[in-house]
């Protein structure tokens, strides 16, 4: 089954599903990780186990975000919900900055001072837990975000398969710490974990300001890529010209999961008109031309205004 063919209740239904998934996961690993980080005394793993009670707190403000876009405009919110998406993923990508910010001071702090025993069989177990849990379930959120088109659970299937990866360099620094402890470079071990904690923050960043950036210009309403807006143009164009009409401008935005089009046709003085059916026909070809463009879990908010004032056009 691909996304074709489902319809919206299936998506909805599957999007929560996937959530839901990571809110389990996060709590899971939040309580792991910070016990473990705790017990072991080491930083990056209670990094990780910080990240992941964040990740869970986020997750429910997900959770809940995710029924809220599927709702239909109301009195309070007349242009619907969806631009909440974007917003929490912003709101999402500033907390996780803060958090690495936090953890990248906390470790140049313990690797000035001298560095930090940490109990190396435990660090081990937890790194490997955390390995196989992160990818699996990374692995269950992508699956069901490549079969929605959800933004909101592709978001949360990028940070668990990064925090696999970084759980996969955990495991292999702390696999190195063990083999050096009772060598002759066993007293550099205590700088193993803060490095390991610079290292990750290190590769961790660009993920949240990518994230920053995509949905920030949606939060800003912003028009979308030039590739989007070339392809919009090309359909409204087209279906005009197959009703001899000509002039137009076309004003649009993307916002979550919904991409809003304001369509204004200049219309001749002389061009013949029947009336207002034939006009939602025009209306009804151009919808046509441009449904192949919808975002693929969302829909289409479009407007079309008729007019024969060139003001009214190009205001």
């Amino acid at each position: 089954m691909n996304t074709q063919v489902l319809d919206s209740k299936q998506r909805e239904r599957l999007e929560q599903r996937a959530i839901k998934c990571s809110v389990f996961g996060a709590a899971v690993f939040a309580t792991i990780g910070v016990s473990y980080g705790l017990y072991t005394h080491s930083q990056s793993i209670l990094f990780d186990g910080i990240y992941s009670s964040i990740s869970f707190v986020m997750s429910m403000l997900t959770l809940w975000v995710s029924k809220l876009v599927v709702r239909p405009d109301d009195e309070r919110f007349q242009f619907g919900y969806t631009h909440l998406e974007p917003l929490l993923n912003v709101i999402k990508a500033i907390i996780i900055t803060a958090t690495c910010v936090y953890a990248l001071t906390e470790a140049v702090s313990t690797l000035l001072s001298g560095g930090r025993q940490i109990v190396l069989t435990s660090a081990l177990t937890y790194a490997g837990i955390a390995t196989v849990g992160c990818f699996s379930f990374g692995g269950i959120i992508y699956y069901y975000a490549k079969k929605t088109g959800s933004k909101l659970a592709a978001v949360d299937a990028t940070d668990w398969l990064f925090d696999g990866m970084l759980s996969t360099g955990i495991l292999l620094g702390f696999s190195v710490a063990l083999m050096m402890q009772d060598g002759p470079y066993g007293y550099l071990v205590k700088y193993l974990d803060p490095l390991m904690v610079i290292v990750l923050v290190m590769l961790f960043l660009p993920i949240p300001f990518r994230i920053f950036k995509n949905n920030l210009r949606e939060v800003l309403y912003l028009a979308p890529e030039q590739k989007l807006q070339q392809q919009v143009r090309a359909g409204v164009q087209e279906a005009l010209q197959e009703v001899g009409l000509q002039t137009s401008h076309v004003r649009m935005a993307k916002s979550g999961r919904e991409l809003n089009l304001s369509v204004y046709v200049l219309v001749d003085t002389n061009y013949n008109v029947d009336g207002i059916e034939q006009l939602d026909k025009i209306r009804a070809r151009i919808a046509n031309k441009l449904a192949p463009l919808k975002p693929q879990a969302g829909g289409l908010w479009l407007d079309i205004m008729f007019t024969a004032d060139k003001h009214w056009v190009f205001a």
